[in-house]
């Protein structure tokens, strides 16, 4: 358990206090990045107990710090409680810093290019644990003398939508309790219909990237095995859905670049056609080296050729630069093999 799982009325609860003094507790949790000896308005008395209070502190140790990029993208290991590992990336622009954080160890999705499935699944994160990589990666800017971080994506370790509530409710309190716009907090999945059509009902603000990789049934489902389950059908209806609920929000398709298997003509052509109808905006990654991949990633002159058919048919598309590969945390690298 992390010191972000405990509520305002678990805190009331635990060191039995008023109920202004919780609120206030749980104000200084965030204020201070967790660290109490800062703390200022509350008695000395009850800052020892909250220090002393074994429950009450950060859940995750630092294994490793990996960087690259000349500094400007560094990985973190971290250990959970139980001795389970995930990873977390900082990367530094010109204005400000960003982190792709892990919702779960491992993954259950097996994606066929993706290190973290084939690493197996061992559990999901709580809300705390999700939260603390944030929280633990912000007092490292500051400590570090970094710029600070204003956009998390939940693009690491694991299926966020999988891992729904905790996933959902950690993404809330890096808007109410850090202040981060819902607009710079980004929830991927790589399709999981029943979750997508539940964003849908609470009408949540945060934007909403998946992972597509195939603009046919046939293709999709050899890259991202859910699609057996929740066809593309299912999903283009549910993401139809899910926008037309309300028509501010915006939707991003990811697409990693496979050598001859999704940079063809024909799969532009389809993907296309599914961004017309979704109002979407298209991210085009080249495919990372993993152990056990069976895959090459597209050659530049076929993904630049990519990017064009989408441009051609007025699609709005970016072609990423790969960050943290020579670390194995650029997108599908990430995972710990004990």
């Amino acid at each position: 358990m992390s010191i972000y799982d405990f509520s305002i009325e678990d805190i009331q609860s635990r060191f039995d206090v008023e109920p202004y003094r919780s609120c206030q507790i749980y104000e200084l949790m965030y204020r201070h990045l967790g660290n109490f000896s800062k703390a200022t308005g509350i008695p000395k008395s009850l800052v020892a107990k909250l220090i002393d209070c074994e429950d009450f502190q950060n859940s995750l140790s630092i294994g490793k710090i990996s960087k690259c990029d000349n500094d400007q993208t560094e990985k973190f290991l971290f250990e959970l409680k139980d001795k389970k590992v995930v990873e977390s990336v900082l990367m530094h622009y010109y204005n400000r810093s960003s982190v792709c954080i892990s919702t779960q160890s491992g993954c259950k999705m097996n994606c066929s290019f993706c290190a973290t499935g084939q690493m197996g699944f061992k559990r999901n994160l709580s809300k705390g644990e999700i939260v603390e990589q944030v929280i633990r990666l912000m007092q490292y800017c500051i400590d570090n003398g970094h710029r600070p971080i204003t956009n998390i994506v939940f693009m690491g370790m694991g299926e966020p939508l999988d891992n729904y509530e905790n996933s959902i409710e950690a993404a809330w309190a890096f808007k109410n309790e850090l202040n981060i716009g819902a607009k710079h907090i980004t929830v991927s999945t790589v399709g999981i219909v029943p979750a997508i059509k539940r964003l849908t009902e609470e009408n949540l603000p945060f934007r909403l990237a998946v992972s597509l990789h195939g603009s046919d049934n046939e293709t999709r489902s050899k890259i991202v095995p859910i699609n057996k389950k929740y066809p593309l059908e299912m999903l283009i209806e549910s993401l139809t859905e899910y926008l037309e609920s309300n028509r501010s929000r915006r939707l991003s398709l990811e697409w990693t670049l496979i050598k001859d298997v999704n940079d063809t003509q024909d799969q532009a052509v389809k993907l296309a056609k599914i961004a017309k109808k979704l109002r979407a905006h298209v991210n085009l990654i080249y495919l990372n080296p993993t152990a056990k991949i069976g895959y090459n990633a597209s050659q530049t002159d076929a993904a630049v050729n990519f990017k064009s058919i989408l441009e051609n048919l007025n699609i709005n598309v970016t072609l990423r630069k790969t960050r943290g590969q020579s670390i194995n945390a650029a997108c599908g690298q990430l995972a710990y093999m004990n």
